[in-house]
């Protein structure tokens, strides 16, 4: 089978992006080192921080179980596999209605940070917060959190898919919604008592890392519909 000139360069443009890609995750993924290197260092602010907000919450927690009932129905609906599942429909809808650039990128980002997450908390080894009186117990390791990083991700998809189609009184209710999806997520691990603030922190931090090398790598659903406003008003209108 023959190679075209054209095909030559749309492989060779493709290879570029994806290394485009793949150095601006890592630029990106500075920060979430930067904490993580913290974490396994035992940095003693960090650790003060970490374990002060974890029993100031844990106590909180405690006098108000009706409230833990309430974050532990937030933890299963935040969960990891519901974002997952989300963005695997919705990358096989975009798809399949031709938006293959936001199919691919919703694929992409939901698989690499589905991946990254248990093999980091492996590689890390950090254990979850101990209490004498736990309101809640997790088995699995703790830095980074998925439910943080998914959450992340996963507020990134909602706005990639659902801000081209909205005015601008619905964008704002999208970002807003977005940005309470991944706060309360946060809130809700650290109050359990099944993850430190840092955690947290280095979930967001990995999920941005992710988002970015994918957005860099594959084209930019997440930026167009900012990007497209300030275009047109650039753009002469024809006589």
């Amino acid at each position: 089978m023959t190679t075209t000139g054209g095909q030559v360069e749309r492989e060779t443009r493709r290879a570029v992006r994806l290394a485009a890609g793949a150095g601006a995750g890592a630029v990106a993924a500075l920060p979430f080192l930067l904490v993580l290197a913290l974490v396994g260092a035992g940095w003693g602010p960090l650790g003060d921080l970490d374990r002060g907000v974890a029993d100031a919450l844990n106590r909180w927690a405690l006098e108000r179980p009706g409230v833990v009932d309430a974050l532990d129905v937030l933890a299963e609906v935040l969960h990891p596999s519901v974002f997952r599942t989300a963005g695997a429909v919705l990358a096989v809808t975009a798809w399949l209605r031709g938006a293959r650039v936001l199919g691919w990128w919703v694929a992409a980002v939901t698989a690499v940070s589905g991946v990254l997450v248990p093999v980091l908390k492996e590689l890390v080894g950090r254990a979850r917060p101990a209490f004498e009186q736990a309101v809640a117990v997790e088995t699995s390791q703790s830095f980074p959190s998925g439910h943080a990083t998914a959450s992340f991700v996963g507020a990134a998809v909602l706005l990639a898919v659902a801000l081209p189609l909205l005015g601008r009184a619905g964008r704002a209710v999208a970002w807003a919604l977005a940005v309470a999806v991944v706060l309360v997520t946060g809130f809700d691990r650290v109050a359990l008592g099944v993850h430190y603030v840092s955690d947290v922190v280095g979930g967001w931090l990995l999920g941005a890392a992710v988002v970015v090398g994918a957005t860099v790598a594959l084209g930019s659903p997440l930026l167009s519909p900012l990007l497209d406003p300030l275009r047109s008003r650039r753009t002469p209108s024809a006589p």
